[in-house]
């Protein structure tokens, strides 16, 4: 079991690691100075740590004073970290960071401390703790425990959104990856309704009790979806059916959909990965954007195929490729085509063939988007188990964002969800509604409102 002391030593090492070494490499001026970094406890301290007071490049080993009462002698370059109050009057040459000097680092990252502090001290046997010990462990957690609050969470909202329009502003690549709720206005279904109203088309004749048979293949999304497809002969006409019944063309501007599209218009390099079926954003783009034009891209072609010749298309400045790894069903289903047909993932043995190799276009899409670069995703729930797969094995690079609605849900528990996606390396940015999305997406399109934080 860690020692007390150690335990101390482990959280003020968290500190400084969040605070120094675990930024993105775009805000290191010098790339070299990542050569220095080790578990060794040598750091590169960067020169806006002013609480520091060290010197952009200097090498420093950090050791470890707890709880002592005097200094030893130790190397010019060394600094020391108590967590009381010393007598290192007579010392010449060193460091004395405080316990005060810690909290500005620790209160920067207060999640991630208040997550690592719990996890050092799970094992820890409370009750059998020295009362000294004790003692030191409740400083401990006064220090590096938060109760994580509205303001945290704001604070971290704040944070997230500066640091995505830092990489606009430098003209870094965002991966956008788009999920159902972008098309919730326009009134497509939901994931989960989606295979429940595929059942509607599903009258007597081909099927006498739903639920029965549901019971026995397996009550989820993807059983059903595959139930449906292998009895019911117009499939296809169902599938359009329920993403396009209630589209009424009519594309309202405060919509989550016309913040991506406008966003888009801006950053036009923008990789979008999208899980919808609908041609709605393709729509909403045309529609509002008359310089640039929008394709749909899906495994075995793209729509509308363009013909170099057309002299309307010769005239826009650039398109921009919505890349539907799931399929992707035309508003006229006229211009339905068996390819288009072949590329719909929607039931289980689909799932299981797209994501069971990294060859398959749609798997090889959104690998590689999440193994560089900044990813933000938008309308998604990040819930498809298929979807957690691929995010725990790309966890390792780059840098996920993800707005998430939780107006109903509480600091507390949005600390544990919150908890959940930093193990799938995803940061939440969370919002009360769609709307606030909205507002958020459409600052992006005018960074000048960020000036003043860069």
């Amino acid at each position: 079991m860690d020692s007390m002391d150690s335990i101390f030593e482990k959280l003020v090492t968290n500190s400084l690691d969040l605070y120094c070494n675990k930024k993105s490499l775009e805000e290191i001026d010098d790339i070299n100075e990542l050569k220095n970094i080790n578990c060794s406890y040598n750091y590169v301290m960067k020169k806006d740590i002013e609480e520091l007071d060290l010197k952009k490049g200097t090498n420093v080993k950090i050791k470890f004073l707890i709880k002592k009462s005097d200094c030893k002698q130790n190397s010019e370059n060394d600094v020391i970290i108590c967590f009381y109050k010393i007598n290192c009057d007579n010392v010449k040459n060193y460091r004395i960071i405080d316990i005060e000097e810690l909290k500005p680092l620790i209160d920067s990252y207060s999640i991630e401390n208040s997550m690592f502090f719990g996890i050092i001290t799970k094992n820890l046997n409370i009750d059998k703790l020295s009362n000294e010990d004790f003692g030191f462990y409740n400083d401990l957690k006064e220090v590096f425990y938060r109760e994580i609050d509205d303001k945290t969470i704001n604070y971290y909202n704040e944070k997230y959104i500066i640091e995505i329009a830092q990489k606009l502003k430098k003209q870094k690549n965002i991966n956008l990856f788009l999920g159902n709720g972008i098309s919730l206005d326009f009134g497509a279904d939901s994931w989960n309704k989606l295979s429940d109203n595929l059942f509607d088309h599903l009258n007597p004749i081909y099927i006498n009790n739903v639920d029965n048979v549901k019971t026995i293949i397996g009550n989820n999304n993807y059983s059903n979806t595959l139930l449906v497809k292998t009895i019911f002969p117009n499939y296809k006409q169902a599938l359009h059916n329920c993403i396009y019944k209630k589209y009424t063309k009519i594309h309202p501007n405060n919509s989550t959909m016309r913040a991506v599209s406008t966003f888009l218009n801006k950053y036009q390099n923008t990789n979008v990965i999208t899980y919808n079926y609908d041609e709605f954003l393709e729509r909403d783009i045309k529609t509002n954007f008359k310089k640039i034009f929008a394709i749909a891209k899906f495994e075995g072609g793209k729509f509308p195929e363009i013909n170099n010749q057309n002299s309307n298309i010769n005239n826009l400045r650039s398109g921009i490729v919505i890349n539907h790894v799931h399929g992707f069903v035309p508003y006229n289903i006229g211009n339905w085509n068996p390819n288009m047909e072949r590329s719909i993932i929607l039931n289980q043995l689909e799932y299981f063939d797209l994501y069971g190799s990294k060859k398959n276009w749609g798997y090889k899409i959104q690998y590689e988007a999440l193994k560089k670069g900044t990813c933000v995703f938008v309308g998604s729930s990040l819930s498809d188990i298929f979807l957690v797969k691929l995010l725990n094995e790309t966890k390792a690079n780059g840098k996920r964002y993800a707005f998430m609605c939780g107006g109903n849900i509480t600091p507390k528990d949005k600390y544990n969800v919150t908890k959940y996606y930093k193990e799938l390396n995803v940061n939440i940015i969370w919002c009360n509604d769609f709307k606030e999305i909205h507002d958020i997406l459409v600052k992006f399109t005018k960074l000048w409102l960020f000036k003043g934080l860069f």
